[in-house]
């Protein structure tokens, strides 16, 4: 069964330059800004099935939870916050809207959305 991930990034660095927003997408078995825990082997396994997807075409980043964003995802990487494992990604909009926005401070994050599938005992992890 394949269960659907959300998840936001907050702007943590932005380049007016380059036109790229960073920031951690999700952290590992820390409350989020929705309430949920997500624990490290799920948010690997469905950090790496979101990438999939998103290569493939099945997944895009959104703006503000709803349609698809003119950006393309450009960085992609894990880190470790303390014992945390952390999704950080970098952003590149491509809409001279979007740019602006980001440029001004209003633009806080994107939306992804992504699948996991569970192993095959249908453990989360």
């Amino acid at each position: 069964m394949r269960r659907e991930v959300k998840l936001s990034i907050r702007v943590e660095k932005s380049s007016q330059e380059l036109g790229i927003i960073w920031g951690y997408a999700s952290v590992a078995d820390l409350l989020d800004d929705q309430g949920d825990v997500v624990p490290q082997e799920e948010l690997v396994k469905a950090v790496y099935q979101f990438m999939e997807d998103y290569y493939s075409g099945q997944a895009v980043i959104k703006e503000n939870h709803e349609q698809a964003a003119k950006a393309t995802l450009v960085e992609s990487t894990f880190h470790f916050i303390g014992t945390h494992v952390a999704w950080f990604v970098g952003v590149k909009l491509h809409d001279p809207e979007l740019r602006e926005a980001a440029a001004r401070g209003e633009i806080s994050g994107f939306s992804i959305g992504g699948w996991y599938q569970p192993d095959e005992e249908g453990a989360n992890g």
